[in-house]
């Protein structure tokens, strides 16, 4: 076999198994295995990854490029984000989503009929321009926290309630997600809320990632961050 990209292994076991989600394109596939330590002797499988899916001709996802954050368990399925080019679109990176079967996850559910998310921002758009690719995925709170790589330099992180992105999801309908992203000046980190720019210590517990510009230097070249309550 051969080593595919974007392997990701999902949170729980599913049937009793540790399952290894290693394509998605033209179609799901996940590797069962019973021993965790298998991962560390290395797994080959064979190799089924093409990014063409004949079955999304016409969509904005024809070239899926593979799985982003491990999935996440709700109770519609699993949540899977995934990055992809549309041919219409060449050279942007966009990030879609789907809904898995929680008991056969090669059974997609629900996909999202247009992008989640596309670089459409400045800081999306500053050292390799048009990418935007999913790097991590958490719920707290009933809210959504889809953090993502911009542009090959920036970290940053999109929020939607999780009841309502599912709803939308399923229903096929366009997937709405709140951009938020945050400033390190100087050791103090600040935060875009509600329209303003912060303190993060005044609202925020600690920064979580922070984001770096390869042409600076020492701390100038921190130029993003993300923070939680």
């Amino acid at each position: 076999g051969k080593v595919n990209k974007n392997w990701v292994l999902f949170p729980e076991k599913i049937n009793g198994h540790y399952a290894i989600l290693h394509t998605i394109s033209p179609k799901v596939c996940v590797h069962y295995t019973d021993e965790v330590e298998d991962l560390e002797h290395g797994l080959y499988f064979e190799r089924l990854y093409h990014p063409h899916d004949p079955s999304r001709d016409g969509e904005w996802d024809t070239q899926v490029r593979g799985a982003g954050a491990p999935p996440i368990r709700t109770s519609d399925g699993w949540l899977l984000f995934y990055h992809a080019i549309d041919p219409k679109d060449p050279g942007r990176y966009k990030i879609g989503a789907m809904l898995l079967d929680l008991n056969d996850p090669t059974h997609v559910l629900h996909r999202s009929a247009e992008a989640v998310l596309e670089p459409v921002m400045h800081y999306e758009n500053d050292w390799k321009a048009g990418v935007v690719y999913c790097c991590g995925a958490v719920v707290k709170d009933g809210t959504l926290f889809l953090y993502y790589g911009g542009g090959d330099k920036t970290v940053n992180v999109a929020t939607a309630p999780l009841a309502q992105f599912l709803d939308e999801l399923k229903r096929g309908k366009r997937v709405t997600l709140t951009i938020g992203y945050n400033y390190f000046v100087n050791s103090t980190a600040y935060a875009q809320h509600q329209g303003k720019v912060v303190e993060a210590g005044s609202r925020f517990s600690h920064v979580m990632a922070i984001a770096l510009d390869p042409t600076a230097n020492h701390r100038r070249g921190v130029i993003r961050c993300i923070v939680s309550r």
